[in-house]
């Protein structure tokens, strides 16, 4: 792979065409057809005949083909791929010009369908990486009807969890004793213990597509723009203070600006948005939406999970009026056969986080030295902020700014928990979802693998986090 070639692109002035648009629910079904010149306009239109939460999206790949690049970025990476292989995949940064040739072309051809691009001979294709987290695909087909399929992961890695054995659970405070004895020989002691998440070896026969990031506030109100109005109707105190506490981001932000690589980790994100937020993102990149999410008719208190794996969320709608917090309940199901972007599974989570590494208790090792630890993970920074006057103030940070694990993956422990899914019976308690990795506020020994937010009460935890993966295999 080379690196750091400057290639100087030429801004060519761009004819504007009435384009059709794709109206969704933020439940992925497609729900209408928008016909105009500016999403801006569909955005009006489609609200005053759909839902009100809605993803707009551009309907035919095909009116991407032709789209020059509009913005000049120093390129940044140079791939070359071999029709020796029919499938290929590339991981790039968002904001990145990225060269990709075929080293034994014969005056082939290019299909690109979401991406910004440039052709500057048959065998090379020079394309902007674009301005968000995504999944996208290259073809190239040969004269002699050849093809090679590049799978592109921008701020995503490609990690192959089957190839070997990883070790889960871990050994902490929580665990019950078989006999009420304490031992003298601490051998003893630990066979007596029966801890709720042992360390144990696991098989996982999955290939995923990992954000290499927390998630950030950027992609999260860029992802659910269209769904974001400009006041809350809630009354109820939770949702109404949660809704205010995104408008103001949203009205901080420029439509169409570009979210940077480095930006800071989104902490306040409920079950319910990270859910909508998985599938506003599949709906983006024409990936089938993972999780179908229908309203709940009854009032209920505690979630419930289901025997078919479908469980309730309380809902955060930035489009209900709520008088009291018990009356919004979404029921989510889960479609095992998408391909779009979900929260991990617990075993997952804890297979990403540990990238190998075997009898550690954190992503650098065993040791408490804080600066080692600082070198990975941001922590020990006061108290969690409580609630003052409505609002809450709990400080963020730029997300991959430390060192990253094994597998290549940032933030893994401290700055903010991600939430995960815990299928059927909760190892934790009642819990649905479970939130790890810890806090920004965090000790140095709260870091560990072991560490958990109870997250059982519909998915109102006051900060979360989340970091997304795709099932490739």
């Amino acid at each position: 792979m080379k690196k750091n070639i400057v290639i100087s692109i030429f801004l060519l002035p761009i004819v504007l065409l009435a384009a059709d648009y794709s109206i969704f629910g933020l439940d992925g079904k497609k729900i209408g057809n928008e016909d105009c010149l500016e999403k801006t306009e569909c955005v009006s239109s489609a609200r005053s005949k759909y839902s009100k939460a809605i993803v707009i999206v551009g309907d035919s790949q095909k009116s991407f083909s032709s789209k020059t690049l509009s913005r000049s970025i120093q390129n940044d990476d140079s791939f070359k791929i071999s029709l020796r292989d029919s499938i290929s995949w590339v991981e790039v940064e968002k904001n990145t010009m990225v060269s990709l040739c075929v080293d034994d072309a014969n005056g082939g051809r290019w299909f690109i369908y979401d991406l910004s691009y440039s052709s500057p001979n048959d065998s090379c294709v020079l394309f902007d990486s674009g301005k968000f987290v995504k999944s996208s695909q290259i073809r190239y087909v040969s004269k002699t009807g050849k093809k090679q399929i590049v799978n592109i992961l921008v701020g995503m890695r490609r990690i192959d969890l089957s190839k070997s054995m990883h070790e889960i659970g871990f050994y902490g405070k929580e665990y019950s004793l078989k006999k009420n004895v304490i031992y003298t020989d601490e051998r003893k002691n630990m066979n007596n213990r029966e801890y709720p998440d042992p360390v144990r070896d696991t098989s996982i026969k999955e290939i995923l597509a990992v954000d290499k990031y927390l998630v950030t506030n950027c992609e999260i109100i860029y992802g659910l723009w269209d769904s974001i109005p400009s006041y809350s109707r809630a009354k109820d105190k939770i949702p109404l203070e949660y809704h205010n506490y995104w408008i103001g981001k949203k009205k901080n932000m420029q439509k169409n600006g570009i979210c940077d690589t480095h930006d800071s980790a989104a902490v306040r994100v409920y079950l319910y948005d990270a859910l909508v937020y998985a599938n506003a993102r599949s709906i983006r990149d024409g990936l089938k939406p993972v999780y179908k999410l229908k309203k709940i008719k009854q009032k209920k208190y505690l979630p419930k999970l289901y025997k078919d794996g479908s469980f309730d969320v309380a809902t955060t709608s930035f489009f209900e009026t709520y008088e009291n917090s018990d009356e919004g309940w979404i029921r989510v199901e889960i479609d095992d056969n998408a391909d779009g972007y979900r929260l991990p599974y617990y075993n997952e989570w804890m297979t990403l986080a540990k990238a190998g590494n075997k009898k550690s208790k954190y992503i650098w090792g065993n040791s408490e030295n804080s600066t080692l630890a600082s070198e990975y993970a941001w922590f020990g920074e006061g108290v969690m902020i409580s609630e003052k006057y409505g609002v809450y103030d709990q400080e963020s940070r730029p997300v991959g700014m430390k060192k990253p694990n094994d597998y290549g993956l940032y933030d893994m422990m401290g700055l903010v928990c991600e939430n995960v899914m815990l299928p059927g019976k909760s190892i934790f308690g009642n819990e649905i979802t479970s939130c790890k990795g810890g806090f920004l506020y965090d000790s140095l020994q709260a870091l560990n693998f072991g560490a958990h937010a109870n997250n059982y009460v519909g998915g109102y935890g006051k900060y979360q986090g989340l970091r997304l993966v795709r099932l490739l295999k």
